[in-house]
């Protein structure tokens, strides 16, 4: 194994926020993130007057994004080409991906195992049906990465450096 570098989750995840108001003549498309790793698919289309929240957000193709509520139950993932100028409630998390840290193609291969699920459960807390993710915690969840040379594009997706990333957990 080569040396390591410890990281944590706030060090290459930055969240963005694109405010919009609601105006009630306007149609907007929202957003849901499906539970086990399914995806971000439309939920609905609606006209302003019918969505009571005039505070939104906007996503962008691209875009990391997750639900606080449910990512310990992996519902999180990559906002698609016909989402882009999509709304979403602050419930919603997006992020953008710092590659100077983690190669975003391997990050989105971390997020789709049990291990970053691991990550989500332990960045939430609250009572019963009130569980969320909690900005503090969830970004100072630490990742322990190859260096970055082993990680670039050009040797994603890696079974071998995943496998890497993994063993480095322990």
């Amino acid at each position: 194994m080569m040396p390591e570098e410890k990281v944590y989750i706030g060090d290459f995840l930055e969240r963005i926020r694109r405010p919009v108001q609601i105006e009630d003549e306007k149609e907007y498309q929202l957003v849901t993130v499906r539970l086990h790793h399914k995806g971000v698919v439309e939920r609905c289309r609606k006209r302003g007057s019918e969505i009571r929240t005039k505070k939104m957000y906007e996503v962008k193709a691209g875009d990391f994004i997750l639900s606080g509520i449910d990512a310990r139950n992996g519902a999180f993932g990559i906002v698609p080409d016909e989402l882009d100028g999509a709304v979403v409630t602050n419930d919603f998390w997006y992020f953008k991906v710092d590659e100077e840290v983690i190669d975003k193609h391997l990050f989105l291969e971390l997020t789709s195992t049990d291990w970053f699920d691991d990550i989500c459960r332990k960045g939430s807390d609250g009572t019963t049906q009130r569980i969320r993710l909690q900005k503090d915690k969830f970004f100072n969840q630490p990742v322990t990465l190859p260096p970055q040379r082993a990680t670039t594009r050009s040797s994603l997706p890696s079974a071998a450096i995943l496998q890497e990333v993994f063993d480095r957990q322990k």
